[in-house]
């Protein structure tokens, strides 16, 4: 496969990936509106654009304390937009749709035609929609019904698409955007753990990462927060939770390169890759080695990130003509 085909479908994907997250973190915001205290609110638009790396508007201070009680419904409405349809903002979900296309549209022929057909057709429903038409109905639908429409892609892309390289090029961006994402999501939530009265909170935070259900059947419905924090980092099953992200991408790279990952010697890709899964699969879950397994987590998967550019994506031509 091109490198540049392999760099496009690899970046639609992490675009796509970081609009459902982002779709998905402002639909429990935006519901949060109706029953929780301004403070609790500007606490979580705080978490938000931290775990997204997003500069907020400018009038808006979330880092300073006064912003908890000084938050106004204006002030969701003004963020919900900057967050949604802003493209000027290159962390919103329209501007992320938008750079998805843009990398489908150029290699299309890579795509199948309704892969293609589902992706355009969301992106122009979403770049004729604005926040008023938005916020005046059901903001949470509209944000459901964006991420309904990226399952629906995905759905199409794995029953429609040859899983050859592409395939493969395409799950490994998902993957990899998830982990950093993931991570960076509950490294916000983190130092809320000795609170005692921000307990609605993790709740938001499974429903954000679609993992409610999976938590509450594998537990119960008593949302404990270090056991939260402990199934999103650990459980190897769900598909949300950051160990189950780092199977998938070891397994994703001995597929797009087998030789890579023979033990004599390890690819840089592959052993990072081994190493993420590692320290997800064999540390401890003790709350005190929260911190230090994110931070390990964070740092891996940006090495993770580099390496497979360096490897697949921006080799040389000296590099090339080694691994082939």
């Amino acid at each position: 496969m091109l490198a540049r085909v392999a760099d496009n479908l690899y970046w639609m994907s992490r675009y796509l990936e970081r609009a459902d997250q982002t779709a998905r973190l402002l639909d429990v915001q935006v519901g949060s509106l109706a029953d929780h205290p301004a403070a609790a609110v500007a606490r979580g638009w705080r978490r938000l654009f931290r775990a997204l790396d997003v500069e907020p508007p400018g009038r808006f201070d979330f880092f300073a304390d006064a912003a908890d009680e000084n938050f106004l419904l204006a002030d969701a409405f003004a963020l919900a937009d900057f967050m949604t349809f802003e493209a000027d903002n290159p962390g919103s979900v329209r501007s992320l749709w938008a750079r998805a296309r843009e990398n489908a549209r150029q290699v299309r022929q890579e795509l199948t035609s309704e892969m293609w057909s589902r992706l355009n057709r969301s992106w122009l429903k979403l770049r004729d929609t604005e926040i008023l038409s938005v916020w005046s109905d059901e903001p949470q639908n509209f944000y459901k019904d964006t991420s309904a429409a990226i399952y629906l892609f995905r759905g199409i892309t794995d029953n429609s698409l040859r899983h050859g390289l592409a395939w493969d090029f395409i799950r490994l961006g998902r993957f990899i955007e998830r982990i950093q994402l993931t991570a960076a999501i509950l490294e916000a939530h983190r130092p809320a753990l000795g609170a005692d009265d921000d307990g609605l909170d993790w709740t938001l935070l499974l429903r954000s990462c679609a993992s409610f259900e999976p938590y509450c059947k594998h537990h119960t419905a008593l949302i404990e927060p270090r056991q939260v924090m402990r199934f999103l980092l650990f459980e190897p099953r769900s598909p949300h939770s950051l160990r189950f992200g780092a199977e998938m991408l070891r397994v994703g790279l001995r597929r797009i390169d087998p030789v890579g990952g023979g033990r004599h010697p390890l690819a840089p890709p592959h052993r990072l890759a081994g190493r993420l899964r590692s320290v997800l699969a064999y540390s401890s879950a003790g709350e005190d080695l929260f911190e230090t397994t994110l931070a390990q987590v964070r740092a891996i998967a940006r090495d993770l990130h580099d390496q497979i550019v360096r490897r697949y994506i921006a080799y040389s031509a000296d590099q090339a003509l080694r691994m082939g």
